[in-house]
């Protein structure tokens, strides 16, 4: 019997890479395998099931092998619910595939309900891959995306410093085709001879999206670096980010900051004894005792720069920032001024608390 993949998910880049490198393998010797290429969209799903069981019922003809790449399909829930003669026809070949046929569909906008019976005579004989984002929202986004950033960067020979995978997880976004455009595009400017991506590197390279900006934003904002907050905030609204999600951004900092305090107290960590290693020697039982830390989840690095900016605060200047956030946020949903103005008013008074 010919192999059979089925890939679908809601990360179409992923999808879309996965299915053209798939096909690129099965062929990779032309002179023994073929590609029939069917067009999932852009027509009717009748005329798109019949070219597909034209494909599926035709032998090769110069090779003793041929794929046939259903691609872009836009009607695979529909597929395996659809009880029609012509689906039916279409599954029939599926499951009794000639050995000397293939089979690849690349599900985009939609995934294939695989509750459905036919679906799972499908899911019985095909090899299925699904590529689905973690949603930034996710509780394990950061740590899924930093492991899969040093995966992809360990392949290519390449390390990265803590502070430039911070930046690269808090700017990129969930979009697997962003970050694999990105990765590339920094290890093609390192070349052979360089192996470490430090900060500065992804700060110089890596496109100034609205997430990018924003973390240059709340960095310079708690740093309490006045000028560069402005300048960042004022590229913010030239490029239309919407007030609110600046707001967001700003409150959620402020409480990521008495999070770290919080966690640095229950460990027992001196701000004023901070240094680099400092999370290198946290004993053994403090570390039993808290398990759940977020500190102690992190890279040893990482840590301590959360913890370096968390120590220029304390709990009532955060109280401060989390009234001036708070107030600000209320005159913006109530229209009681113009959104720059009042944005341009809380980085004055954050930058300015004593």
């Amino acid at each position: 019997m010919g192999q059979f993949y089925l890939i679908y998910g809601n990360d179409e880049q992923a999808v879309k890479k996965k299915a053209s490198a798939l096909a690129a393998k099965i062929t990779e010797d032309k002179s023994l395998c073929d590609i029939e290429t069917v067009a999932g969209d852009g027509a009717k799903y009748d005329e798109i099931i019949q070219e597909f069981i034209n494909d599926l019922q035709t032998p090769p003809f110069l090779t003793p092998e041929k794929l046939v790449f259903l691609r872009y399909f836009a009607y695979a829930d529909k597929f395996v619910s659809n009880s029609d003669e012509l689906t039916m026809t279409a599954v029939e070949l599926l499951l009794n595939l000639d050995e000397s046929i293939h089979v690849i569909i690349e599900c985009i906008q939609n995934a294939p309900d695989m509750r459905k019976s036919t679906a799972k005579k499908l899911k019985n004989i095909a090899a299925i891959e699904i590529c689905d984002t973690v949603k930034s929202t996710d509780k394990n986004f950061q740590t899924v995306r930093a492991d899969l950033i040093k995966e992809k960067l360990a392949a290519e020979g390449k390390s990265i410093a803590p502070d430039a995978l911070r930046f690269l997880v808090d700017t990129l976004g969930s979009s697997s085709g962003i970050l694999d455009n990105e990765l590339e595009k920094i290890c093609t400017y390192l070349g052979s001879n360089e192996t470490e991506i430090t900060l500065d590197i992804c700060r110089k390279l890596c496109a100034r999206t609205p997430e990018s900006v924003i973390y240059f934003f709340t960095g310079a904002l708690l740093e309490k670096n006045l000028k560069s907050a402005l300048s960042t905030l004022s590229d913010l609204i030239q490029s239309g980010e919407a007030e609110i999600r600046i707001m967001a951004s700003v409150s959620n900092s402020i409480t990521d900051l008495v999070k770290s305090l919080n966690a640095m107290a229950e460990l027992g960590v001196d701000p004023a004894r901070l240094n680099p290693k400092t999370f290198d020697y946290i004993p053994a039982d403090i570390k039993a005792q808290h398990p759940n830390n977020a500190l102690l989840k992190m890279h040893p690095f990482r840590a301590f720069k959360v913890c370096e900016n968390a120590a220029s605060w304390n709990s009532e200047k955060l109280a401060k920032a989390l009234k001036i956030a708070a107030d600000t946020n209320l005159s913006l949903v109530s229209g009681n001024g113009s959104p720059r103005m009042l944005l341009e008013q809380l980085v004055l008074k954050i930058c300015t608390i004593k």
